[in-house]
């Protein structure tokens, strides 16, 4: 747009001056379509410790953010970025307390205020008696294999949802692997093969909860499947080093361990990758490790243990090759991992070797993509409550490279 300018020319007999004004356009006040504040906020499977926000869709969205915080509390905890899911689970909440939860639109135009309600979490029911959430019974641990056992029990009338722990039976530490679940079974993975463990289940009512039921297994021997082989360590540096071993015939998934050598106690560096390297961080420099890897050939079928070793680097050293690697897609860095796997209502996604946003799919068997999401931190948590019982396929890519792994739905 032209700029209208009136000159005014002062002439007087001392000499002649120039006056300019400028007449602008008023500024403009935008526009834009307008980004909905979510609407329908109601809060289910509320137990002592966790409880499911859910709201409807708004039209536009492209994504939600949701945020929580304890009522009396001023200070917000994010737990979904960027999700599209019209759901989510807060998960490790103390029993009879006041929380509030919040939830805002991320459309293409902008994002929208928040919505936000309350609930409270459950009162604790002691196991003296009295109470009247039942405790499950029908505890039974089937199918068991060298790596896995699937815990099943009995419905219970009036439950709302479950919690369950395991733990080697030899420990006194119980671990929570799921938390107010609705399934009647959940599988276990990650064991040791030939080890006896301890589970236990609750049941959780709208009245509170029950007392734990309890009851044993052993998972069983190593199979036929064949162990991996050209086990070798590249990049090695003073706190870093890459793991590589060759593919196994039939495997679906592999999961690597390692140790210092001085050490009686292995370290996860992947339980259920389907790639065939795996990067190692904080390490410690002029140390030896010993590391393992095994194949999973079915749900059933595990290979036994190949195994290897290297020496770190001193301090400050940067990577050496110290074996020929096969790059995966230019950058060696960026890998993903999966867990709980198999998975019950959620998936985490972990992601190393990247600091931008990523987009995160999930497909089945036959190739249809049945869940998409964005990722903006490191740990995305995938809300796979609605997806059926299977196999299936995640697909991270960060706008240049893709990394992929399988996981498996009970």
């Amino acid at each position: 747009m032209k700029l209208l300018a009136l000159f005014l020319l002062v002439v007087s007999t001392y000499g002649v001056s120039a006056q300019k004004t400028m007449i602008r356009p008023p500024k403009g006040g935008g526009g834009g379509t307008k980004c909905s504040t979510p609407s329908g906020l109601s809060t289910s499977n509320i137990t002592i410790s966790s409880a499911t926000a859910n709201w409807s869709p708004v039209s536009g969205a492209i994504s939600y953010n949701v945020d929580y915080k304890q009522s009396s509390s001023s200070t917000w905890i994010n737990i979904a970025s960027g999700t599209t899911s019209l759901s989510w689970n807060l998960l490790g909440l103390p029993a009879s307390t006041s929380f509030d939860w919040r939830v805002r639109t991320n459309c293409s135009s902008g994002s929208s205020g928040y919505a936000q309600t309350t609930f409270s979490t459950l009162a604790q029911v002691g196991g003296g008696g009295g109470g009247s959430c039942n405790a499950p019974t029908g505890l039974s641990t089937s199918p068991i294999t060298a790596t896995s056992g699937t815990a099943t029990w009995a419905p219970v009338s009036g439950a709302v949802s479950y919690n369950l722990d395991y733990k080697l039976s030899t420990s006194p530490d119980w671990v929570t692997i799921a938390n107010g679940t609705t399934s009647l079974s959940w599988t276990i993975g990650g064991l040791s093969p030939t080890t006896s463990y301890d589970w236990r289940v609750r049941t959780n009512c709208s009245s509170g909860i029950s007392s734990y039921t309890q009851t044993q297994f052993t998972s069983g021997a190593l199979g036929s499947c064949s162990a991996p082989g050209g086990l070798y360590a590249s990049n090695v540096a003073s706190s870093t080093a890459t793991l590589n071993w060759s593919l196994v015939s039939g495997a679906f998934s592999y999961t690597v361990q390692y140790k210092p050598v001085s050490s009686g106690s292995w370290l996860y560096a992947t339980s259920g990758t389907n790639g065939t390297s795996v990067n190692l961080y904080s390490l410690s420099a002029n140390t030896t490790y010993d590391w393992r890897v095994y194949a999973s050939c079915s749900l059933t079928e595990v290979s036994s243990y190949s195994t290897g070793q290297f020496t770190s680097g001193s301090t400050g050293t940067t990577a050496n090759v110290t074996s020929p690697a096969t790059m995966e897609n230019g950058n060696r860095n960026f890998t993903i991992n999966l867990f709980p796997n198999p998975a019950g209502d959620q998936l985490n996604v972990w992601r190393e070797g990247i600091q931008q946003k990523a987009d995160i799919k999930v497909y089945d068997l036959m190739g249809k993509l049945v869940l998409q999401q964005g990722g903006n931190n490191t740990l995305t948590q995938l809300n796979i409550s609605k997806l059926s019982s299977g196999f299936y396929l995640v697909k991270v890519n960060d706008g240049k490279e893709i990394r992929s792994a399988k996981f498996i739905k009970q």
